[in-house]
């Protein structure tokens, strides 16, 4: 079964991306382009409200009531407004599916609710506010992690994986205190992902066509839940734009590159402005450290092409509020984490920001023998090895010391 996207011209010729048409290739329609949003004023830092901490299991042992100078449970209590928690579709990790008959109690709905448990359990923490993102990539960012369903590889054009899919999101609808629920992260990597020497763009828009079952359906389950559609800022900027920019001949950092390439992968997410299929937009801000316009440096002196690189991020939301899901500058350990936080905070100030979470609260501890670290790093499944710099995303280092980006996180 191949769903089919309804409605959607700027989705028209998808196909043709596999293989680079140029200029000379079919041109869309024209488009009337929107002005330049207003530059960000201030540092842009972060009130209570909009503080999400992100917490597991790994986290449980920096969750204690005093140390010298990382995190306690009254700080969390006082400067954070929400629990956020980033789960798989499936934590499964001997293989990127599980089979259907066990499938429930690997799956987000179980995991959030164990979680909340042992939060109030065992140290007293309970939240009013929990944002739930759910990844339906594999950690490598290569695979859809599914319910096992038979010998074929993922699509999103599988009945049987879409229907577990929109059953998973029905079933953590139903979990109490979800007021946000973002479906997937960075999905417009998949976009630009290959199998071999093709493209899987066209499982892209069907990848669409499920996101708007799954709103719906979580709609008709709890209709006060805001969902949105998980996107990756740096793969945007840095691979959709110039993509969709060398395809029609236009400038990478034209205002038509950025709206063609919008139109094609965002838009059909959203909706119209009179008949909206999100109600929010969520950014993972984790950069290509090494691409410009940081090239390495988490605060460069050109602030003016820092400001310009975020500068966009109201016109793709296009008039809904932003949530940032992940927020981390990967490889580094302390000082450039929290320069790097700094910079964002004042060039995404013009942002209607809803919440916003680091990518970790502590580190995970990277020993000899039996490493925590390792049981990300290490799968079974390479397709489900996180990076190793997932291992030191934390707020805190694995034994509660505080790092700068824990203060510039809830610098007023």
């Amino acid at each position: 079964m191949k769903p089919l996207l309804i409605g959607m011209l700027a989705l028209a010729g998808l196909a043709a991306c596999d293989d680079d048409p140029g200029p000379a290739g079919p041109q869309p329609p024209p488009v009337t382009l929107p002005d330049e949003p207003a530059p960000p004023e201030g540092p842009g830092n972060f009130t209570v409200d909009q503080r999400g901490i992100t917490l597991d299991a790994d986290d449980f042992a920096v969750l204690v009531e005093t140390t010298n100078n990382g995190i306690t449970l009254d700080r969390i209590r006082n400067e954070f407004g929400r629990l956020v928690v980033n789960r798989p579709f499936v934590d499964w990790r001997a293989s990127v599916c599980v089979d259907s008959d066990i499938a429930a109690q690997y799956q987000p709905q179980a995991t959030l609710a164990e979680l909340v448990d042992d939060l109030s359990t065992q140290r007293d923490l309970s939240f009013d506010k929990i944002a739930v993102n759910v990844d339906l990539l594999s950690p490598a960012r290569q695979d859809l992690i599914f319910v096992c369903y038979g010998a074929d590889d993922p699509r999103f054009d599988v009945l049987p994986h879409r229907e577990a899919v929109i059953a998973g999101f029905v079933d953590l609808a139903r979990s109490p205190n979800v007021d946000y629920i973002t479906v997937g992260l960075e999905m417009n990597r998949y976009y630009h992902l290959r199998i071999g020497d093709a493209r899987v763009v066209d499982d892209y828009t069907n990848f669409i066509t499920l996101y708007r079952e799954v709103y719906d359906a979580i709609k008709a389950e709890n209709p006060d839940i805001k969902v949105g559609p998980g996107l990756s800022w740096a793969t945007f900027q840095r691979r959709t734009v110039p993509d969709i920019a060398d395809e029609l001949g236009l400038e990478d950092d034209s205002m038509e590159a950025f709206v063609r390439a919008w139109e094609r992968t965002v838009r059909p997410l959203l909706g119209a402005s009179n008949a909206r299929t999100a109600d929010f937009v969520g950014l993972s801000m984790i950069p290509f450290v090494q691409e410009s316009p940081f090239n390495g440096v988490p605060a460069p002196a050109d602030t003016a092409s820092i400001i310009e690189y975020h500068r966009r991020i109201p016109i793709l939301a296009d008039g809904l509020p932003v949530a940032f899901p992940q927020i981390d500058w990967p490889g580094a350990v302390r000082g450039p984490k929290g320069d790097y936080l700094t910079t964002l905070k004042a060039a995404t100030a013009h942002v209607d920001l809803a919440w916003a979470a680091w990518r970790r609260t502590s580190d995970v501890p990277d020993t000899a023998g039996a490493s925590p670290c390792a049981k990300y790093t290490q799968a079974r499944e390479p397709t489900l090895a996180y990076p190793q710099d997932f291992c030191t995303a934390g707020l805190v280092s694995d034994n509660n010391s505080g790092k700068p980006v824990l203060e510039v996180f809830l610098s007023e």
